[in-house]
């Protein structure tokens, strides 16, 4: 192995510098003190993560695929790289929920039934921070983000409150129920049609073609519908809830 594959002194750990440039033609030097540029001192594993990041297109579903390994992995070792980089902080998040002042963000329209501002509603009103429970019985945390405009959740990345309209809008076009579906495949296929939710995340948020995938954060995201009262968590679906519907139904009338 190469003691300097970090870009670190092997004895020390201090990050090395450049100390001098040769010409590989006729041998002349040139004397410097330069640090090396910021991916020469990632990890090896890190650099690895990065080709293969870069190799998918930033999909990090491809990428767990490829490396073998679960979605909040993936996501983990993104951030260390960016950490390493100088683009975030570990505490990124922590510090951002602890400077905002949750009263002072704005609400959402009230008089509505869109689901993304019942939703965010419910979480400024909550101070900003909520716990729900999957299907099983998993407790998955959820912090507003981005100036209240998206949330946060350690297990998934960032996300904008559209993506629970998204999800509504599918459960209505088909009667007020719809199967959940499997985000492990690709949009179109049987488990994830266009009908399922899995599916309509894939193709209204993320915007996937037939045959494409994507990350499928529906395990969290339906017990926050739950939470809101806008749907049910059954076995294998999300149905609407009567409330919502007659709700809804006075929205349309």
């Amino acid at each position: 192995m190469n003691p300097f594959e970090s870009g670190k002194c092997p004895v020390c750990q201090t990050k090395l510098h450049i100390g001098k440039l040769t010409c590989p033609d006729c041998h002349a030097q040139f004397p410097m003190d330069e640090p090396l540029n910021a991916f020469a001192y990632l990890s090896t594993s890190q650099a690895n993560f990065l080709e293969i990041f870069l190799k998918n297109r930033g999909n990090l579903k491809a990428v767990g695929e490829e490396m073998n390994c679960s979605y909040p992995t993936v996501s983990k070792y993104l951030t260390d790289i960016l950490i390493a980089l100088g683009y975030a902080s570990e505490d990124t998040h922590k510090k951002e929920e602890q400077n905002m002042d949750v009263a002072q963000i704005k609400k959402s329209p009230t008089d509505t039934a869109q689901a993304s501002h019942i939703i965010r509603n419910k979480m400024i009103e909550a101070g900003g921070r909520i716990v729900v429970h999957s299907y099983k019985g998993i407790p998955y945390e959820l912090s507003l983000t981005g100036g209240g405009e998206k949330f946060y959740c350690p297990q998934l990345i960032p996300y904008s409150f559209s993506i629970f309209d998204d999800m509504v809008n599918v459960m209505l076009e088909n009667g007020g129920k719809a199967k959940k579906g499997s985000g492990r495949k690709k949009l179109g296929e049987p488990g994830c049609e266009e009908n399922t939710i899995a599916g309509a995340i894939l193709q209204r948020y993320y915007k996937v073609k037939p045959g494409g995938s994507g990350f499928d954060p529906a395990f969290v995201l339906i017990p926050v519908l739950e939470w809101a009262g806008i749907a049910k968590n059954e076995w294998g679906y999300a149905r609407l809830t009567s409330a919502y519907l007659t709700r809804w139904k006075q929205k349309q009338g």
